[in-house]
C-alpha cells in the first residue's frame, strides 16, 4: 500500500524497470485508512511522493504511479476524494476501483466485519455508474499503457467500466 516506501526500496522499485505501480487505498480520511489498513495514511502518501520526486530528479518516466481502490460499503462514497488525492499527490498511473472479491478464496479469509462490507449486485452496479466518469476522466487517466489486472479481468463484464477500445473488442 506504498508505506514501505523507503529510499532504498526507491531506489530498487526505480532500477527494476517495473512499468506501472498501484498503490492500494480504500480510504483518503486518516482515521477511516488506519481503521481499515492497520497503517497511517501519511506513511502511505509520503511515499508516494518520495517515489515520484525521486523518479523526476532522475528524469524517469516510470513507474506510473497509480491507485488501486477496493470499494467497501462504508468507502463507497469516497471515490472524488480518493481522486482529489490522486491528483494532489501528481501521481499518473491511473485510479483502478474494484469491489471486494466475493470468491470463497477470498472471503474465507475475511473477518465478519470485512465480509460486511461486501456490496450487494444492485450496491455495486450503482457504484460503477457513479464512478465511471471519476475513474475514466482525462486528468485520472494513466500516462502509460499499463492496465490493471482488475480491469482487465472484471472491465470487460461491466459496461459502466469499459473503455471504447474494450466495447469495439467484445462487439
Amino acid at each position: 500500500n506504498g508505506s514501505l516506501f523507503s529510499a532504498e526500496r526507491i531506489d530498487r522499485i526505480l532500477e527494476s524497470g517495473i512499468a506501472t505501480l498501484f498503490v492500494s487505498i480504500e480510504s483518503p480520511r486518516d482515521a477511516e485508512f488506519k481503521d481499515i489498513r492497520g497503517g497511517h495514511l501519511s506513511k502511505v502518501t509520503e511515499g508516494i511522493k518520495a517515489l515520484l520526486a525521486t523518479r523526476r530528479a532522475r528524469g524517469l518516466v516510470h513507474p506510473t504511479v497509480g491507485f488501486s481502490v477496493t470499494v467497501l460499503k462504508r468507502t463507497q462514497m469516497l471515490m472524488p476524494e480518493i481522486a482529489a488525492l490522486y491528483t494532489d499527490l501528481g501521481m499518473d498511473g491511473g485510479i483502478s476501483a474494484h469491489m471486494l472479491n466475493t470468491m470463497p478464496s477470498y472471503t474465507g479469509y475475511y473477518s465478519a466485519p470485512m465480509t460486511s462490507q461486501v456490496l450487494s449486485p444492485m450496491e455495486q452496479a450503482l457504484a460503477w455508474t457513479r464512478y465511471a466518469h471519476i475513474v475514466q476522466a482525462p486528468a485520472l487517466q494513466a500516462s502509460s499503457a499499463a492496465v490493471h489486472f482488475s480491469d482487465e479481468v472484471f472491465g470487460q463484464n461491466d459496461p459502466a467500466r469499459q473503455t471504447t477500445e474494450t466495447r469495439h473488442k467484445l462487439a
